[in-house]
């Protein structure tokens, strides 16, 4: 009799349906935790959340959290399968239509779209048209750098307040590169985004912008050295400081940068950036602006504030 209630308790569990996992808020625990295409460090970096960040946990598979695509997140799709409708909106017109982590067939696919899904149009680089993540993408993050903080409902507020700011933020960039001789009007939205949004992202950047803008006004009022000087007009006059290849500088930490410029086969300028993520343009010809440090290098860097393709 004992064996056989057993044998029922055991198919009775067994029939039970698995309890499916339960999403949630996540709070990012560290600064600029990479945000990959994969659950592992060799996929591709799509965006970086900073402390206090929320992400929604999906799933979670060893030490990776399978999350919801973040709204900055690079996200490519071709434009063979995109069909502009308004403004700044397209709509699909494929079935399972891949979404990538960079604009060519030779990065990860993180996502599909079918027939019909709307999506918001950041900028075109030849073939390819970078988006804006819909909802079901998804992306992975380090499980050691997040921290449960409750109900999906908490990811949903950041992020709609996280849209604004970065609409914002992405109106004031236009404005700069319409007028960028306009320093007042420049300096004055910059302070009003990061005082409005000062936990967010883009209010961060626009704190960083303001800062620069500012170190720059110093630098031509001061008449410093004419190195200095001529980079501040040059950021400012919107005339890069160099052009070449963009490309990585390998797992170097003695590196003063993060990446190279390659003129003419050689590397002839690092690159490095707070604000910009280079990754998004290693492999493509680019002309780079931003302000130049020799150091002690031997190769000169470049303190990068604006990246533009050039192919």
């Amino acid at each position: 009799m004992k064996k056989r209630l057993i044998a029922l308790l055991s198919a009775f569990w067994l029939l039970l349906p698995l309890a499916a996992f339960a999403g949630y808020a996540g709070e990012v625990t560290g600064d600029s935790v990479n945000v990959r295409s994969g659950p592992d460090v060799n996929f591709e970096v799509l965006t970086k959340k900073d402390r206090g960040d929320m992400v929604l946990v999906r799933e979670q598979k060893g030490e990776w959290l399978k999350i919801q695509a973040p709204w900055d997140a690079q996200a490519y799709v071709h434009a063979d399968y995109l069909k502009p409708t308004s403004g700044d909106q397209g709509a699909i017109t494929g079935n399972r239509v891949n979404v990538r982590a960079n604009a060519g067939t030779e990065y990860n696919v993180i996502g599909q779209l079918d027939d019909g899904d709307m999506v918001q149009v950041i900028e075109r680089k030849g073939a390819w048209v970078r988006i804006r993540p819909p909802e079901k993408l998804n992306a992975w993050i380090s499980a050691g750098f997040v921290k449960e903080q409750g109900p999906e409902v908490l990811y949903d507020d950041q992020q709609q307040t996280g849209r604004t700011a970065m609409n914002m933020l992405d109106s004031i960039r236009q404005l700069e590169q319409d007028d960028p001789n306009n320093t007042e009007l420049l300096k004055q939205e910059y302070q009003n985004l990061a005082e409005m949004f000062s936990e967010t992202r883009a209010g961060k950047l626009a704190a960083n912008r303001l800062e620069q803008l500012e170190q720059l006004e110093q630098a031509k009022s001061e008449s410093i050295a004419e190195q200095d000087e001529s980079a501040s007009r040059t950021i400012l006059a919107g005339e890069p400081v160099a052009t070449g290849k963009l490309a990585e500088t390998g797992r170097f930490f003695s590196r003063p940068g993060t990446h190279r410029l390659i003129v003419d086969g050689r590397a002839a300028y690092y690159l490095k950036s707070d604000t910009i993520n280079l990754n998004d343009y290693v492999y493509h010809d680019v002309a780079v602006w931003g302000r130049l440090d020799r150091g002690q290098s031997r190769i000169p860097v470049i303190v990068v504030e604006r990246v533009e393709t050039l192919n």
